[in-house]
């Protein structure tokens, strides 16, 4: 009987020392959760022209990561809390009637400073006639268009339309154009399956192309099959700072009056930390293509 109970009594402190020991490792191994503190962020946004308070979305990130979304007040301030850890953030705000752009805030309190998009004027001077001329556009704005490029299209009648000073750009549909612009261009690939190599069925083919982000690369979507030229200008165009861009061209003898040159002005805006001339949806940003004919 006494053996028993010194038994039971063994069985009893191994276990008691067993418990203990699983405690000690559970409580070692356990995930150290850090609590996050939490700063607060005073934002406004202005007009950078008139400096009148608005009212526009945003988005503030660290790293890369998306922290907050919110919206800016029209009477205040607004205050939003964000992770204390972050020392620079960056904060986007996004306005149908303003340019985006990007801002660095490091401090407590930071003012958004938007620019409206202007609404462009053009004139010219200069006429299409037979032979050889040239077209001087004169473009002004209200208030700022920003990064602006060329298009051109023109009857049949003109023979063709240049600037001696901005780039052409490059079509990039050919293995060529595609690496003189310092692009990679993807070859095409023909996969022949089981089927295939017994003439039963066609082969895969994979077209050719440039590995690039057509967002940035002129004629966007839009336009590209109404253009026969485009022309990188990148340029803003501000309030009392007209800009001037001269057009040489080539025609028949036998011009009519309806014949023409048409140019296409293309401004640029943010998006994912690039100026671009449409969005990932193929949709124009910034103000609405400006259309002018000269005949």
């Amino acid at each position: 009987m006494r053996f028993i109970f010194k038994l039971l009594f063994i069985l009893f402190f191994i276990g008691i020392i067993g418990f203990i020991a699983i405690a000690i490792y559970v409580t070692l191994n356990q995930p150290i959760i850090e609590e996050i503190s939490y700063r607060s962020v005073l934002i406004d946004a202005k007009d950078k022209l008139t400096g009148e308070i608005m009212i526009t979305n945003f988005t503030i990130t660290g790293n890369n990561t998306i922290l907050k979304e919110a919206t800016t007040r029209d009477d205040s301030y607004v205050k939003v809390d964000i992770p204390s850890n972050y020392n620079i953030l960056k904060i986007t705000p996004n306005h149908k009637d303003y340019y985006w752009d990007d801002f660095t805030i490091s401090g407590n309190k930071h003012s958004i400073l938007l620019d409206k998009i202007g609404n462009i004027s053009i004139n010219h001077t200069g006429e299409l006639k037979g032979g050889y001329g040239n077209i001087i556009l004169d473009l002004s704005t209200d208030n700022i268009n920003k990064e602006i490029s060329a298009c051109l299209r023109w009857s049949n009648n003109v023979v063709e339309v240049t600037n001696e000073y901005y780039p052409k750009v490059r079509e990039l549909r050919t293995k060529l154009d595609c690496e003189y612009e310092g692009y990679i261009w993807n070859d095409a690939e023909v996969n022949c399956n089981f089927w295939c190599r017994r003439g039963l069925s066609e082969p895969n083919t994979t077209i050719g192309y440039c590995d690039v982000d057509f967002l940035d690369v002129l004629p966007p979507e839009r336009l590209k099959n109404d253009i026969d030229r485009c022309y990188y200008i990148k340029r803003n165009i501000e309030k009392g700072l007209p800009f001037k861009i001269t057009f040489n061209y080539k025609a028949y003898m036998l011009i009519e009056d309806s014949d023409f040159i048409k140019v296409y002005i293309i401004d640029s805006d943010l998006r994912n930390g690039k100026m671009v001339f449409e969005d990932i949806n193929k949709q124009d940003v910034g103000t609405e293509d400006l259309v002018y004919e000269i005949r």
